[in-house]
């Protein structure tokens, strides 16, 4: 069976999944026994490390166990940002690295941000990725997202987000000129679903949001009497954070080059405090604390399973057995 990737017409009539209130497409398929199976769980096994292309990956997705019924829940996956990647490109008539560089890095001034790793591969003062092997803090190979590009292959520096991150604040806006439609920038924070506390940032545990919940790609929290907007980025070696309060047309951006450094929370919350004339707050000690806790948790509960190994063990069968057709 194929997804629905936009409902035909009438569909409303006889797909008791589709939304008539909103124009916005609700991905959801029919399996082999007619059962409607909805919002699918993380699927990032089908592209990360993997030799899988963008059309193999939403293909695949059809495999993959739903997490639970509508809006009943969240779970945070990157394989549908692919397909609204596939959406876009079959709506512009033009593929979705190119409608980026066309519709919004040009627009907007972001000169130097490309939309695929091969093409930051053949720049020059391009940062790498570093991940901490025990002690050790060395250089790791870049992991590409080409796969699933649209949810988020972008390469930029601080410079061109900065100007992306105005054009937000501006609400879809840069130099006067409308590049969104204000219903359509009105429904990217409109919150969506609410987020269970496994699903959010541990710096819940610090800021103690009176609600979580999720808009069309970006987390949101209440802060010190203000909405937030944010979202971070995570890959081998590389993270970032966004966060905005737009009532305020305050916003950070921040990226750096070494796996998880929880440091980029601190950054946000410091900028935050600064602006809205909270009292001084040492993130850096407090998140250094937190995550510090979270990863010795991490640590021991790998030793615990490393410990229950049975040594001088073998497969069963050949190695050549197991392997798929």
């Amino acid at each position: 069976p194929q997804p629905f990737l936009i409902p035909p017409a009438g569909a409303e009539d006889r797909d008791p999944d589709w939304c008539p209130a909103t124009d916005r497409v609700v991905f959801a398929r029919r399996d082999a026994t007619g059962v409607r199976r909805l919002y699918i769980a993380n699927g990032d096994v089908l592209w990360y490390q993997s030799d899988n292309s963008a059309e193999e990956v939403v293909r695949r997705a059809r495999f993959i166990r739903s997490a639970y019924s509508l809006r009943s829940s969240f779970v945070y996956q990157n394989v549908m940002y692919a397909v609204a990647g596939q959406v876009i490109a079959s709506a512009s008539g033009m593929p979705w690295e190119r409608f980026v560089r066309t519709r919004i890095f040009a627009p907007l001034g972001m000169t130097n941000a490309v939309p695929l790793l091969d093409s930051a591969s053949s720049r020059g003062n391009v940062a790498s990725p570093h991940y901490r092997f025990g002690d050790t803090i060395r250089v790791v190979k870049n992991a590409s997202v080409d796969a699933v590009a649209s949810a988020g292959a972008v390469w930029a520096g601080v410079a061109d987000m900065a100007r992306w991150m105005r054009f937000v604040l501006d609400s879809g806006r840069v130099n006067g000129r409308r590049l969104l439609q204000p219903a359509t920038f009105t429904d990217l924070f409109t919150p969506q679903v609410q987020v269970p506390a496994p699903e959010f940032y541990p710096t819940a545990r610090l800021t103690h949001p009176h609600w979580v919940t999720y808009g069309l790609g970006w987390f949101q929290q209440d802060y010190s009497g203000k909405m937030v907007q944010m979202h971070t980025g995570s890959i081998d070696g590389m993270v970032a954070i966004i966060g905005l309060i737009p009532d305020e047309r305050l916003g950070v951006y921040v990226l750096a080059n070494l796996d998880h450094a929880e440091l980029r929370h601190a950054l946000m919350f410091k900028v935050f405090d600064m602006y809205l004339g909270n009292p001084p707050r040492d993130w850096s000690t407090d998140l250094l604390a937190l995550y510090a806790g979270i990863r010795a948790q991490g640590d021991s509960a790998q030793r615990r399973f490393e410990s229950r190994r049975v040594a001088g063990t073998q497969p069963s069968l050949p190695l050549e057995r197991y392997a798929g057709s």
